[in-house]
C-alpha cells in the first residue's frame, strides 16, 4: 500500500500484513477489531527485513505496517521519523475508508517498533505526537540527526528498549542506553539481552549482518524468540 503526505508532496509506501480469515493476498479481515504497529527497518535495509517478527505480531492480532521508505545509503532521519508518524496518524482512518479491506476492523491505538535508524526515528516521531503514538519499542535503537536522545526528553508513552549487550553497530552506552535514559516517560522497560547482537533482531540474512561479520554471541533465532515476547507482554 501507498498512502501520500500532501503537506510534503511524498509518497509512503508500506507492506502490511494482518489477521485474516484465510492466507493470502486480498483475503478478508478476521472478525473483531484489531490495533496496529508500524515497523521502521534499519539503515540500508527493506521492509521486509523483519518477517519473522511482523508474521508473529499479525497472527497475534495486530494490524501490521512495515515501512519502506530511506532505505537508500543517505537517509533522511528526520523524514523517516515524520513518515513513521504519518503511518501512525492515519493508518486508523481505514476503519471508516469505503471499500477498504480494514474497514471495521482498525483499532484506534497505535504502536510503533523501530531497530537501528528506525528506532532512533521512532523516537522522533514520538516526540512529535499528538496522542497518535500509543506505545514506543526501540531494538537496538541509534543515535539519529536530529538527535533522537535529545527527542527523548518529550516521549512521554509507555516504550521498551531492546539492547543486545553485544551488539557491534549501535553500542549500548553511547545509543540504546542514552536514549532510553533521556525518555520522560514513567512507563518505561529496558530489556538487556544478554550477549544479544545489533542484527539478531532482524530476518537472518539481510544486509545489516555484513556490519558484524564474524559475530558469535547469541544465535539469531534465539534473538528473534526474545523479541516477540518482550514487545506483547511489556517485559
Amino acid at each position: 500500500m501507498t498512502y501520500t503526505d500532501v503537506t510534503r508532496n511524498r509518497d509512503i509506501p508500506f507492506e502490511l500484513l494482518y489477521p485474516a480469515q484465510s492466507a493470502g493476498a486480498g483475503a478478508s479481515c478476521a472478525d473483531g477489531m484489531f490495533p496496529y504497529i508500524v515497523i521502521a527497518h534499519g539503515f540500508s535495509m527493506q521492509a521486509d527485513d523483519y518477517s519473522y517478527l511482523a508474521e508473529d505480531l499479525a497472527a497475534q492480532g495486530y494490524f501490521v505496517l512495515q515501512l519502506a521508505t530511506e532505505s537508500g545509503f543517505a537517509p533522511s532521519h528526520e523524514d523517516y521519523g515524520l513518515d513513521i508518524l504519518f503511518l501512525a496518524t492515519h493508518f486508523r482512518e481505514e476503519n471508516i475508508s469505503d471499500g477498504s479491506l480494514m474497514a471495521g476492523h482498525v483499532m484506534p491505538k497505535a504502536g510503533v517498533i523501530g531497530h537501528s535508524m528506525g528506532g532512533g526515528s521512532a523516537w522522533l516521531a514520538a516526540s512529535q505526537s499528538d496522542g497518535s503514538i500509543d506505545c514506543l519499542v526501540g531494538m537496538a535503537p541509534a543515535e539519529t540527526n536530529p538527535s533522537a536522545i535529545d527527542a527523548a526528553q518529550q516521549v512521554l508513552m509507555p516504550a521498551m528498549i531492546l539492547s543486545g549487550s553485544s551488539d557491534g553497530v549501535t553500542p549500548p552506552a553511547q545509543n540504546h542506553q542514552p536514549i532510553f535514559d533521556q525518555t520522560f516517560s514513567s512507563c518505561k522497560v529496558f530489556v538487556n539481552v544478554l550477549e544479544g547482537s545489533h542484527c539478531g533482531f532482524a530476518d537472518s540474512g539481510t544486509l545489516c549482518q555484513f556490519g558484524e561479520f564474524g559475530f558469535n554471541g547469541l544465535d539469531a533465532s534465539s534473538q528473534q524468540s526474545i523479541a516477540p515476547v518482550c514487545i506483547v507482554t511489556g517485559k
